[in-house]
């Protein structure tokens, strides 16, 4: 869906399921652990643009 609406920004918005929502084309997110430990959001977004989903999913 975002390749289709590439001028849009689609945002996830339960933390729970934020690399299910980079893996379907969300390219932000609001949340409250997000501003509680953005380190560890940050480390998801990372590893999952690696391509490394077994260790995207460990993080998450």
């Amino acid at each position: 869906m975002a390749a289709t609406y590439s001028e849009k920004v689609f945002f996830n918005g339960f933390d729970e399921n934020y690399l299910l929502s980079l893996a379907v084309g969300a390219t932000a997110t609001i949340g409250i652990t997000v501003n509680l430990q953005p380190g560890l959001f940050i480390a998801v977004r990372d590893v999952f643009r690696l391509c490394k989903m077994p260790e995207a999913q460990a993080l998450q």
